[in-house]
């Protein structure tokens, strides 16, 4: 009888223990089963390469000095020794920019009324017994600063350029320094101005420098509007013939003239195009022409190559992978391109790439899991990166036998 009540005991103490371990295996398997797990890292896969490399040959002038760029990109080409050389009246482009730092104005509108004085007047007299450009200029004369910018830089007035630095600094030294300040700023270190209007042999320059001053006129709303124009009336004036003998012509939309006997024939351009679908802005500027009709016909003949180099260059296609998803169980997923993305540019463009995409859960389906932005020739392009597929969620085995993955964090 006592060893039975002992048996009995025995086996009492030996149900818990074993209860226990059955709760243990319950509770460790429904931690693993409904533990979520750490999201997965993407991995980048794919580069895009600049394609091709060779860059097609440019027909420059064959004297002097060029560059040829981009209004959204750098310098492509240069052709000639690169010092600085008298620019003429593209020193007018300088006026006209630093001048609307300090007096800004905006497109559509005349501006300030400003007064005419027998300075301004005496200006004139001097320039015109120079043989300088001028436009009339007598005491008490009213024009706004849009009508004396138009005369600047469409006529090309050497003492409109003087009348509206003293009107807008107070005297030429003033202004000067303004325009080296100016200059300094947007790093046009090979462009020196001593002068108001080019009319000085001191006021000089490199055409790989002018093509940045192009840009910088280029986006100045005022200014582009200004150069673009053939002809502008002003009261009291008359009209006004712009200097540029190919604004209008194949795709030409400005913007200065110059001409000393210093500095020959010179001319500071820009011209848009659409290649393909692309719109494309040439910015480009030739220095020590033997004529104004020889310099016009052989820009045409450098824009005409140019154009014709520019290419489309593959960024994207559609579904291209550009990262993958890796689980640790072994599933898989592309992180892909939602559509074709392409670009115009120059050959040899550098293209770089960001691709950012997002960390990914089995249960994740989103619509987009990331992005992709390329950038070439100074312009960003985007697209969207979605899921080739949803990640296969790890099975009840793998959680089982992986707890200390499945819990990390």
């Amino acid at each position: 009888m006592r060893n039975k009540r002992l048996r009995e005991r025995r086996a009492r103490r030996r149900y818990p223990f074993g209860a226990i371990i059955l709760i243990l295996v319950v509770v460790y398997v429904s931690a693993m089963m409904f533990w979520p797990v750490k999201a997965i890292q993407a991995t980048v896969t794919a580069k895009t390469q600049t394609q091709p490399q060779v860059a097609p040959q440019l027909t420059w002038p064959p004297y002097g000095q060029s560059a040829i760029g981009t209004l959204d990109g750098g310098v492509i080409g240069t052709s000639g020794p690169q010092i600085p050389v008298p620019m003429a009246s593209i020193t007018k482009i300088v006026t006209a920019l630093t001048v609307l730092e300090d007096k800004p104005l905006t497109q559509g509108q005349p501006g300030p009324t400003i007064t005419l004085t027998s300075e301004d007047a005496l200006l004139y007299n001097q320039y015109y017994a120079a043989d300088g450009t001028v436009a009339k200029a007598e005491a008490g004369m009213q024009l706004t600063q849009y009508q004396l910018l138009q005369g600047m830089l469409i006529s090309s007035a050497n003492n409109y350029a003087d009348t509206l630095a003293v009107w807008a600094y107070g005297s030429i030294d003033n202004y000067l320094n303004a325009a080296k300040a100016y200059l300094a700023e947007h790093q046009l270190t090979n462009t020196v101005v001593t002068d108001t209007s080019g009319f000085s042999a001191g006021s000089k320059s490199t055409a790989q420098d002018l093509v940045t001053l192009g840009k910088l006129a280029m986006s100045q709303a005022v200014v582009a509007d200004i150069v673009s124009q053939k002809t502008a009336v002003i009261p009291n004036v008359g009209t006004l013939q712009n200097t540029n003998l190919l604004l209008g012509i194949d795709g030409v939309v400005g913007i200065k003239t110059g001409t000393t006997e210093e500095a020959g024939s010179c001319l500071l351009f820009a011209a848009k195009y659409t290649i393909g679908n692309t719109p494309v802005t040439i910015i480009g500027a030739a220095l020590g022409g033997p004529n104004h009709p020889m310099l016009a016909r052989d820009v045409a003949t450098l824009l005409a190559s140019a154009k014709a180099g520019f290419q489309e260059i593959k960024l994207a296609s559609l579904n291209q992978q550009f990262a993958v998803y890796k689980a640790p169980w072994g599933a898989e997923t592309k992180a892909i391109t939602n559509k074709n993305t392409s670009v115009v540019a120059w050959p040899g463009t550098p293209v770089s790439q960001k691709v950012v995409a997002s960390p990914l859960k089995p249960s994740d389906n989103p619509n987009t899991i990331g992005s992709i932005t390329f950038t070439a020739g100074g312009k960003t392009y985007n697209s969207d990166l979605v899921l080739e597929k949803p990640l296969k969620k790890p099975d009840l085995l793998w959680r089982l036998t992986h707890p200390q993955q499945v819990i990390q964090r």
